[in-house]
């Protein structure tokens, strides 16, 4: 296994934990923010794990799409926040 798939994989798994963390804060303390933090996570999980699980197809739409929703609800934590 070559440098870069290793840091694909180490992406992914820091992405997954980063979901579990957020989604275990919000079963703990009930707030919107941590809920809409482990959304945007997990949308960016899926935007780094289609390429790996599907390699040869074109990604960059459905990834695209994914990160600018993984921004909105980034932002819609922040905000709500506020």
């Amino acid at each position: 296994m070559d440098l870069l798939q290793m840091l694909i994989y180490l992406a992914l798994v820091i992405q997954v934990v980063l979901v579990v963390v957020t989604f275990v804060f919000y079963l703990r303390n009930k707030l919107r923010l941590f809920l809409l933090l482990g959304l945007g996570f997990f949308a960016l999980f899926v935007a780094t794990a289609l390429p790996v699980a599907l390699p040869g197809t074109d990604m960059a739409l459905y990834v695209n799409l994914l990160e600018a929703g993984a921004g909105l609800f980034f932002l819609a934590g922040v905000l709500s926040t506020i």
